[in-house]
């Protein structure tokens, strides 16, 4: 198993310090297939603990046989709940958008001890390497390069593959969003 750790205040900055860490952790393992993914919902979930919270922030981000994995722990026992924001309300998506990019995703309370907290994670399939440009069917896919999977047994279709399936506004939304909280009165 390959992992890497990294722990940020509670500032909205953090959400880019986050995306950064996970970013170069993704470069070494090789893992960019999933790079756009991992930025926008590790910025989310670091954003939402920061706010919610109010605590440091833990990430963790573990490789193992064919999966990602990547947690964002807090110390709030409070769990995050999926909420059906108002159509023009510019907050309240962020774990809709965690269910439908990620393989799997859930929380784990720990509510005893000096450790009080929770771990909102979630789990991705790992594209094998192929050549630039390539696309290719993997575990977990229906061999049309969309994913079939999650943890409650549900059915769900998404986008893998090339370019052409990322989230690119998702990102720039997100770009746009970080820059917002790290230059206040804009």
């Amino acid at each position: 198993m390959t992992d890497a750790r990294a722990s940020f205040p509670p500032l909205l900055a953090s959400a880019t310090d986050a995306r950064h860490f996970a970013e170069e952790a993704l470069g070494e393992w090789h893992l960019d297939g999933v790079r756009d993914e991992v930025r926008l919902l590790v910025s989310e979930l670091v954003i939402n603990a920061v706010l919610h919270a109010g605590t440091p922030v833990d990430v963790t981000l573990s490789s193992e046989g064919g999966r990602l994995r990547v947690e964002v722990s807090d110390g709030s026992t409070t769990q995050p709940v999926v909420r059906q924001p108002n159509p023009t309300s510019p907050t309240g998506r962020g774990l809709q958008i965690l269910a439908n990019l990620s393989d799997d995703w859930g929380v784990e309370v720990r509510d005893h001890g000096e450790h009080e907290g929770k771990t909102v994670w979630f789990e991705l399939l790992v594209p094998s390497a192929s050549p630039p440009g390539a696309t290719s069917a993997h575990a977990g896919s229906d061999g049309a390069g969309r994913r079939r999977v999650d943890g409650s047994g549900a059915r769900r279709l998404r986008a893998v593959g090339g370019s052409a399936s990322r989230p690119t506004r998702a990102s720039s939304a997100l770009d746009d969003r970080a820059e917002d909280a790290e230059e206040p009165g804009r």
